[in-house]
């Protein structure tokens, strides 16, 4: 008999020694040879999740690299494990169940679903990774690259529910995406608003507009404080008083805010402030209010040397303080 069928053969023939099946057309024998492929799938996980748990939470734990830490904590190597017994699935069924049966049909194509969801967990996993490994360096200041990242996942499940759907279907991939052109106008509807983010994200990013860490101040939107996040369709700001507002990634090119990022670099602030001066008060100092302005501290040595500085220039001009024309005050 043929490899595929080698695993059917024994488990048959130990079934009828028994006394339990007859053929491997009968209830029992499909009950239990499923049975046997979820119990061996149940059993897969279990030892790759143990595993890769303990052995990578070893790794991790001596590690002095922070990527590591990174892919543990958005559960790459959970997802991961979430793979075998999909694999496992699909390498047993075909050798333990008729192909032309419909079980055998259907657990191949839930296999394939579970594989392909697994993987696009795995996958979102690592892009989160990516994407806290590059807000914590200094590179996220100048090009926030959320909405890229989000874009990229958006692509991913799109592709993965086209192959599910071709895969329910017994449909190829590349028939469902020449049919999109049909349903191109709902699409545009549906993902209206994810369009509209990815372009302006590429305008924001491009031109600097505005990065994570910046302060900005939208009243429309009721925004005054720190940008958190610039994703695909919203930037995340902390209000001064800790509350969080969004504010969707287009509108920060479609209308007006203010950055603040300038007087943050510069390490100041200039403050434009009216100053009104009655012009009757305005006049020149006589002896008195000079000797009262010395005994202020922080003018009091401007005063002594503006005084000795007058009293050189009317020496060496032979200048009095009468002569109301040349004399300086």
């Amino acid at each position: 008999m043929s490899a595929p069928g080698r695993l059917q053969e024994i488990l048959l023939t130990t079934l009828q020694q028994i006394g339990w099946v007859e053929s491997a057309a009968s209830h029992t024998y499909l009950a239990i040879a499923l049975g046997s492929i979820v119990i061996l799938a149940a059993l897969m996980f279990y030892v790759a999740n143990s595993v890769l748990r303990s052995t990578v939470a070893n790794m991790v734990a001596r590690s002095k690299s922070h990527w590591d830490d990174e892919l543990y904590q958005h559960g790459f190597f959970f997802h991961l494990a979430h793979m075998v017994p999909a694999v496992v699935i699909q390498l047993l069924t075909p050798q333990l169940l008729e192909p032309g049966l419909f079980i055998s049909a259907f657990v191949s194509k839930a296999a394939l679903v579970y594989l392909i969801v697994a993987g696009l967990l795995t996958l979102n996993a690592l892009l989160n990774t990516v994407g806290d490994l590059y807000n914590q360096s200094e590179l996220a200041r100048r090009a926030p690259i959320t909405g890229f990242i989000q874009v990229v996942k958006l692509v991913l499940a799109i592709v993965a529910l086209l192959i599910v759907i071709a895969n329910l279907l017994d449909r190829s991939p590349i028939i469902l995406l020449s049919g999109l052109g049909a349903v191109t106008a709902v699409l545009m509807l549906v993902f209206k608003d994810a369009i509209l983010g990815f372009v302006a994200g590429i305008q924001i990013a491009a031109n600097r507009m505005v990065t994570n860490g910046d302060w900005i101040e939208m009243a429309k939107y009721g925004a005054d404080g720190t940008v958190l996040e610039v994703g695909l369709t919203t930037v995340k700001v902390q209000n001064w008083d800790n509350t969080i507002t969004t504010i969707p990634t287009y509108a920060l090119i479609s209308e007006s805010f203010k950055n603040w990022r300038g007087m943050q670099e510069s390490s100041g602030k200039r403050i434009k402030r009216s100053l009104l001066i009655n012009l009757q008060s305005v006049r020149f100092c006589d002896d008195e209010q000079l000797q009262r302005f010395k005994q202020i501290r922080y003018i009091s040595q401007y005063v002594e040397n503006k005084v000795s500085e007058l009293a050189r220039y009317h020496q060496d001009n032979q200048i009095t303080e009468q002569d109301l024309l040349n004399a300086r005050r």
